[in-house]
């Protein structure tokens, strides 16, 4: 399974669903490790510093994400796409054909 991020609101959203995650996952241990006194003592401190340190991490990540998809999308069409018609590219071609296998019909390709 793989994380795409392709605009800026789904890196907005990861960066606070991640927040969310770290700040449930510290307060969870807190509520374990600490007595019930102590641990009211000190959320407020522990949240303001769980999100200080998550928020900016989480975005960053979501924005690296997103910059590989984009880097991966134009990648991929510049593989697919021949840089001077804006056609597809042969391998492409081919790949297209290769899954119209069952259809009644032959093509012979010829390159000069």
């Amino acid at each position: 399974m793989q994380l795409r991020l392709k605009n800026m609101a789904q890196v907005r959203l990861f960066a606070v669903v991640v927040t969310a995650c770290a700040l449930t996952g510290v307060h969870l241990m807190q509520l374990v490790i600490y007595p019930p006194d102590l641990w009211r003592q000190i959320l407020v401190t522990s949240t303001v510093i769980t999100i200080s340190m998550a928020m900016p991490i989480a975005y960053f990540v979501g924005l690296q994400m997103a910059a590989v998809e984009r880097l991966t999308a134009q990648l991929e069409h510049a593989v697919n796409h021949d840089a001077l018609t804006a056609t597809c590219s042969r391998l492409r071609f081919y790949e297209e054909v290769g899954k119209a296998r069952n259809w009644p019909l032959m093509l012979i390709a010829t390159d000069i």
